[in-house]
């Protein structure tokens, strides 16, 4: 059925209304008897054009027009915030939510011309790095108190551990969590998905990152637990760089470094940069966001540092 057999003349019940509050409530449509309408807070919603429009809600009256129509122009209530991007190189894909209302009362963003419930955009389209060097990788993650946003950093080390883990030549990876305390959470000869890191659960607590390189020392890189003498060894740290003591993560920093450990430090929101260059390699292998929600694109700076095409 064309858009316009579907119009009306057709007013509401009045707000409050036992009719008015039952958005179910239906009613013949005065031009078309095979035709329903429905009315939900003050707003028509022509039932008989939805099938015009597979996969959409019904159709909202345009009092304008007076027709139904698929979009009416809305007010633009929120925006969320852009997801953490699909993937951390050869693009992926971020979404923000919207919320919407017409003559004052919610509505579905998609029937709106200018709003969609759910916008989606490309993101990292820049390619992938290729490792040509064994390495085995350990990735500590700072779990404590002051990550503001746990998720984003157990996703962006997801998003490493994919990349790694697609290489030609062979990857190993353990994982450390650490806040007051650490806790090995994959030796490097234990598998690891993906999905087991994307859904690690934070323990909390100050941020003892001393402890988790000293872990990372005893527990990662140990040949009883899969550390090979020729593969590359290195760590990326995840951590806002406030340590609960800088002289006692800067001296386990140095221990690893001596024992030809390679460190990266991937700081986030406020991180202390100076904390960051002491404990890494070098300045060089200090990588530094100041929103979290951007924490991909350093960590990809990282990423090609560790594998330089």
């Amino acid at each position: 059925r064309a858009l316009g057999q579907c119009d009306f003349d057709y007013e509401c019940p009045p707000q409050g209304s036992d009719v008015e509050n039952n958005p179910l409530e239906t009613f013949p449509n005065p031009r078309n008897t095979n035709g329903f309408i429905h009315c939900s807070h003050g707003i028509a919603y022509c039932k008989d054009c939805a099938a015009t429009y597979p996969g959409t809600p019904a159709l909202v009256w345009d009092d304008t027009k007076k027709q139904c129509e698929r979009s009416v122009a809305c007010d633009l209530l929120a925006t969320s915030k852009w997801s953490a991007c699909s993937k951390l190189c050869d693009g992926g894909t971020r979404q923000r939510t919207t919320t919407c209302s017409h003559l004052g009362s919610p509505i579905t963003c998609n029937k709106c011309t200018n709003g969609k419930d759910v916008e989606i955009e490309a993101c990292n389209t820049w390619s992938c790095p290729k490792c040509r060097r064994q390495v085995d990788i350990g990735l500590l993650l700072d779990s404590s108190g002051s990550i503001k946003e746990w998720d984003v950093v157990a996703n962006a080390a997801a998003e490493f551990t994919e990349v790694m883990q697609n290489q030609d030549v062979s990857i190993q990876i353990g994982v450390v969590i650490f806040a007051s305390d650490s806790a090995v959470v994959k030796s490097l000869n234990e598998p690891v998905t993906v999905d087991e890191i994307r859904t690690l659960k934070r323990t909390d607590g100050g941020t003892a990152t001393s402890i988790g390189l000293n872990t990372m020392g005893q527990q990662i890189f140990n040949t009883a637990n899969g550390d090979r003498p020729s593969a590359q060894n290195v760590v990326v740290v995840f951590t806002d760089g406030a340590s609960d003591s800088a002289t006692q993560t800067i001296s386990a920093a140095q221990k690893l470094k001596n024992s030809g450990i390679e460190i990266y430090s991937v700081g986030v929101e406020n991180a202390n940069l100076r904390e960051l260059e002491q404990m890494s390699s070098d300045a060089g292998h200090v990588f530094y966001t100041n929103n979290i929600r951007d924490l991909t694109e350093a960590l990809y700076g990282a990423l090609k540092a560790i594998c330089p095409d």
